[in-house]
């Protein structure tokens, strides 16, 4: 790891983990032994960029929020995004556009939504990802 951030588990016990510089999502399974791990640096949809929050929902899918970030004056997005549990990636949930500033715990419900922490807007940010 390179500052693991956030940890989460999902429903069959695996253990996920932001691992923020390496810019990417380690899992494990309950005992601790590593599965796999998925992402990195970039500026495609479905790189990452100093991943913070992440959570699992009842399907295995991880949502991930992303700092973002900048090199060469180039700016990364600020988004969240959702990914398979084999770290496939799905889709993006929101864009800078989006007004999210600093993502950081991110919570799913059974009905599609993620609940987004952002300490920056000083609020909690609601948006429907399936």
């Amino acid at each position: 790891f390179n500052q693991p951030y956030f940890v989460c588990v999902d429903q069959e016990d695996n253990i996920i983990v932001s691992d923020k510089l390496n810019h990417r999502v380690q899992v494990f399974d309950k005992c601790l032994t590593f599965k796999h791990k998925f992402g990195q640096k970039g500026r495609q949809p479905q790189d990452m960029w100093s991943p913070h929050g992440v959570s699992a929902d009842s399907r295995g899918n991880i949502v991930l929020a992303n700092l973002g970030g900048e090199t060469d004056g180039v700016g990364h997005s600020t988004k969240l995004q959702v990914f398979r549990p084999d770290g496939t990636w799905v889709s993006t949930i929101s864009s800078d556009g989006d007004k999210l500033n600093l993502p950081h715990g991110v919570a799913v419900t059974e009905d599609g939504h993620v609940f987004v922490a952002d300490p920056e807007d000083h609020c909690i940010r609601k948006y429907r990802y399936m």
